[in-house]
């Protein structure tokens, strides 16, 4: 066959490339020549229907119905636009197969015509279809019985920005109609629609076709929300409406007109079951995905750690719920409740990630490159699959699990574009947004390296060198902005948090939307103190890694803007919150151990809980307003071990000792975390563990054996918790008897505030 083929062209971008930008080597076959390219090029008046066509570095936009077609079509770099009159007929189509290339096919209109006349069209794994239909629909690719292939980290978007039909149950948007259908449909999502309230666009992949249809939804009731779930910051330590010394204006101005809860505390304190616990309104001994239960089957203790509670596969969280609920869901920034066993690379193959060297430098090498932003478009795919309609500038854990020297630096601006860039595409519809920034989270550097000093090229999609931040200030102006006020430098990242704060709500006022949205502000867990003794409490029950920043702030639905709210709360209570605004309070099929908050929201400083539960590794503990009980209780097999006078090794941080003189083991098998906590807290590896935090709030004093009656109390309630928990005995907490009179010794509770 005869190969034609198009000069190449410099590509433009890395990661996406617009059509139609200034400079861009576009050609429009709708010219006066009707060309396909250029004069010197062919010409689809007399392209040989015998030969196959390649685009290489061309961006092509056909207007017209040629003449003739090629017998093949080959995209291996650029794009092709087909529009209004225009139209192919194809043996074969084939886009997107190799890996360092962006390539994009473009299908606007209803009026369109790509079809086979043969055997397949192959959407590899660089490639991106957009189905942009007008006001009389789609027009369909046509296979008739060839196949439509789907390599993993394909992408097919169905664009609503143009269409302004009606939307009657029933109608179909077809992207495709073809004899058979390989690969999954992971990749196809929709974007840009303005909805009535009461349908949505479901997905699906019959026999012999693809399409959206239009069926009915539960209308949403409720505001828009985003929560903003920042890593590693404990409440009264890091903002300006906290009290530090820095410049923080739109959180504080957040907080001045919202809502700010003065005694928030997370269900765990690291990074997995803290997040699984706020998505689900679970504790985190709840989880039942499958890796957890492998790791703790049940009627074992839940020695969870990091990243092992896992969002189970059955639609059980915030997500899924709200998306039940007629709302768009949306998720950027990081996961860290999904896919553990990726942190080994060994196991990316299996679930179609590309493994790159460690050292490999992603701005000068296109390979790694372009496998890093392959890999991001499967994530992000995966991520969709329990409940967000969009994921983007995602990471899946933490900034070391990219496994890429390059990568291990932290971005916000990367997060916030992808923040902005959901809220642009749903504004017409009502949303939820999560949101979760990586700072402050290791690596954390003093001289801000891995933040505002690095390069914000480098994203969780690889180096990605052209994007637009220009809704925020430089990172070198935000340097000099805190170096002017004469804050400390390290803050200029909390600053930094601030303006992506503020792009946020600018985009919220740009849209018209800001007063009917929800914006919850909060951290998944505490660390460490930040003035003063370094004193640890990440992966411990100490205050300092249970207590989190939390703000509501809601301009129409905020009783009394301005307020403090004095009570305890904890985050298992925000998924029953939203639950109860959004109408959605019907939707969990399993237990949810938070209680709405929706009465503070309206006003009310009234008591919504009396005590709350937190759970680590080997500890639980209760805390109530003016006392906290801790327990610690370990497996028969290592209680043998402490009979035998045996002795764990001590860790100082990153180092293992040699010194085997630990009594008992850390409460996570994570030992670096453990040995933080351990070594600052003289208490840690007391069985049992009381303070009086009206008059102890650092927790220094066990005062356990000095008040007995109070923590006898405690333990009772402890039982209640643990004892509504199926399937994980902790000790002696899950006697029956005890349960029963913890029911009892309820009503005491009022003594401890």
């Amino acid at each position: 066959m005869k190969l034609l083929k198009l000069k190449p062209l410099l590509i433009i971008g890395c990661y996406l490339l617009h059509l139609g930008i200034a400079g861009a080597a576009n050609f429009d076959n709708d010219s006066s020549n009707h060309l396909w390219s250029t004069s010197t090029n062919w010409s689809s008046d007399t392209l040989p229907a015998a030969g196959d066509a390649v685009i290489d570095g061309y961006d092509v936009i056909l207007d017209r119905v040629p003449a003739k077609s090629p017998a093949g079509l080959k995209i291996v770099d650029g794009s092709l636009t087909l529009r209004e009159r225009g139209g192919l007929s194809l043996a074969s189509l084939r886009i997107g197969e190799k890996l360092e290339a962006v390539v994009q096919l473009m299908l606007e209109g209803s009026n369109v015509s790509l079809r086979s006349v043969g055997s397949a069209f192959k959407l590899g794994k660089s490639a991106t279809v957009i189905t942009l239909p007008d006001a009389d629909g789609s027009s369909p690719l046509e296979l008739g019985d060839g196949e439509l292939a789907l390599e993993v980290g394909s992408e097919w978007i169905l664009d609503g920005s143009k269409y302004r039909g009606n939307f009657a149950l029933g109608d179909r948007f077809v992207l495709a109609n073809y004899g058979s259908l390989s690969s999954g449909t992971g990749g196809i999502r929709t974007r840009n629609f303005d909805l009535p309230a009461d349908r949505e666009l479901k997905l699906v992949a019959a026999a012999n076709s693809l399409y959206y249809e239009v069926v009915a939804q539960t209308p949403a009731t409720g505001p828009n929300v985003i929560i903003i779930n920042v890593d590693d910051m404990a409440g009264g330590h890091f903002f300006g409406f906290e009290g530090r010394d820095c410049l923080t204006p739109t959180l504080d101005t957040l907080a001045e007109t919202g809502i700010r809860f003065n005694e928030a505390f997370a269900a765990s304190t690291v990074c997995g079951p803290s997040r699984y616990a706020l998505m689900t309104g679970r504790w985190p001994s709840r989880n039942t995905s499958q890796r957890f239960i492998a790791r703790y089957p049940l009627g074992t203790v839940g020695r969870f750690a990091v990243s092992d509670t896992e969002l189970e596969p059955d639609g059980q969280n915030l997500g899924a719920w709200l998306q039940q609920a007629g709302y768009r869901t949306g998720l950027v920034g990081k996961g860290h409740f999904t896919d553990d066993d990726l942190n080994n690379t060994n196991n990316w193959a299996a679930k179609g990630l590309l493994a790159y060297p460690k050292k490999a430098e992603p701005k000068t090498d296109a390979t790694t490159n372009a496998k890093m932003r392959h890999n991001q478009r499967v994530l992000c795919q995966r991520m969709r699959t329990f409940g967000f309609d969009y994921v983007a500038s995602y990471y899946k854990a933490n900034l070391v699990e990219l496994r890429s020297d390059a990568l291990n630096v932290h971005n916000q601006e990367w997060i916030t574009k992808g923040a902005l860039d959901f809220i642009d595409e749903n504004h017409k519809e009502r949303f939820f947004l999560y949101m979760a920034p990586t700072i402050t989270h290791g690596p954390v550097r003093n001289d801000l390296s891995k933040t505002l000093r690095a390069d914000n090229a480098y994203t969780s999609a690889g180096y990605l060198p052209n994007q637009d931040y220009s809704f925020m200030p430089s990172r070198q102006q935000i340097i000099d902005e805190v170096k002017a006020a004469r804050k400390h430098p390290v803050s200029a990242r909390e600053t930094w948090l601030d303006h992506s704060l503020a792009a946020i709500v600018n985009k919220l006022n740009q849209h018209g939307i800001r007063n009917d949205t929800l914006i919850i502000f909060t951290a998944d867990h505490g660390e460490k103190t930040v003035s003063g003794p370094l004193v640890w409490g990440k992966s411990s029950l100490y205050d300092i890694g249970m207590r989190v920043p939390l703000v509501l702030n809601w301009p129409n639905g905020i009783a009394s803007p301005g307020r403090s709210y004095d009570e305890i709360v904890s985050q298992v209570d925000l998924a029953p919150t939203l639950l109860a605004l959004t109408g959605a309070a019907s939707l969990p099929t399993r237990a949810v151990d938070g209680v709405s908050l929706a009465s503070v929201l309206k006003g009310s400083d009234a008591v919504v809980r009396d005590a709350l539960f937190c759970e680590i590794g080997y500890a639980r503990a209760v805390r109530t307003k003016t006392f906290k009980y801790v327990a610690v209780r370990y497996t028969p097999e290592i209680y043998a071990q402490i009979d035998k006078g045996y002795l764990w090794e001590r860790v100082e941080g990153n180092t293992a000792t040699g010194r085997h003189i630990e009594p008992r083991p850390y409460y996570v098998d994570n030992r670096q975390l453990g040995s933080l906590s351990a070594n600052t807290h003289p208490t840690y590896f007391d069985d049992d563990q009381l303070y009086s935090l009206a008059n102890d709030s650092d927790e220094e004093t066990n005062l356990y054996s000095q008040m007995p009656e109070v923590a006898e109390l405690l333990k009772q309630r402890l039982t209640e918790y643990i004892g509504e928990i199926p399937g994980r005995p902790f000790g002696e907490f899950n006697d029956s008897a005890a349960r029963s009179a913890a029911t009892h010794e309820a009503s005491k509770m009022y003594l401890l505030r």
